[in-house]
């Protein structure tokens, strides 16, 4: 099996951990017109919103079979990366690591992957290859999923198309200095939760845009300088949220609704 010999050494871990996990069943609505299923093994007929006591031993393996699939993930790349060094392809080959997304083990109540918190939102971004000269090295700024088409395209002497959403990153991995992108949205399509704006200086906003009743319009805002594990939302009277809130739409500023329908962002 492809998870192993990962699954029986994490699962090994998790046994030692011991302990509970707390979760508990998110009530729906027929208001909601679906339901939202992002909470850690839900428990049939366990009545609404109560909390729920899981048992380690059940949590465990939902966590190990999700760690040994990354182990095996990158057993594979470790076999990719042998033949590229092998052939010499290494030299004229740009890889790109990275995910489309987090996955929520137990944070907040929640598991998958649908909600707009930064453990699903902050994902690895690597690059390496031809053209990048600067030494290895961590890049603490804030970059974007968006930023890798124009960054591909500009370390192989591509023109960039007008009306790209991301922007070059080539000038860092070339060694000199760059102006990073301020914003970074990021919207939950299939589940419609929503839309995220986080801001260079830390400030992060999350907007529900649901056209479903009653989700429609609740906020969250958050600094992640002080609070990067988004634990507290900050006031609402925040001037931050206020100019974050005017960047989504001047209506919703003002504490009004807009439009009913779902909105790219």
């Amino acid at each position: 099996h492809r998870r192993q010999p990962f699954f029986d050494r994490f699962v090994s871990d998790q046994d030692s951990n011991g302990g509970e996990f707390i979760t508990r069943r998110l009530p729906t609505s027929p208001d909601d017109g679906y339901r939202r299923m992002c909470r850690l093994l839900e428990k049939p007929n366990s009545g609404g919103a109560e909390p729920i006591t899981v048992p380690w031993e059940e949590v465990g393996p939902v966590v190990a079979a999700y760690d040994s699939g990354v182990a095996y993930a990158d057993s594979q790349l470790a076999r990719l990366f042998d033949y590229l060094r092998e052939t010499g392809l290494d030299r004229e080959t740009i890889v790109v690591l990275t995910s489309d997304h987090g996955e929520a083990l137990g944070e907040k109540e929640l598991a998958n992957h649908t909600c707009l918190y930064d453990f699903l939102l902050k994902v690895p971004l690597v690059f390496s290859g031809p053209g990048i000269t600067a030494a290895p090295r961590k890049v603490p700024e804030q970059v974007r999923l968006v930023d890798v088409v124009p960054t591909i395209l500009d370390l192989v002497g591509l023109p960039l198309p007008e009306r790209l959403d991301g922007v070059s990153l080539a000038p860092v991995l070339r060694g000199k200095r760059q102006v990073f992108p301020e914003e970074a949205w990021s919207y939950a399509s299939s589940t419609n939760y929503g839309a995220a704006l986080r801001k260079s200086d830390g400030a992060k906003l999350i907007f529900n845009n649901s056209v479903w009743e009653p989700l429609w319009g609740q906020r969250e805002l958050f600094d992640l300088r002080t609070d990067p594990t988004e634990e507290c939302t900050v006031s609402g009277t925040d001037p931050r949220g206020m100019a974050l809130r005017a960047r989504w739409s001047p209506t919703i500023a003002r504490g009004h609704k807009c439009e009913k329908s779902v909105r790219s962002a």
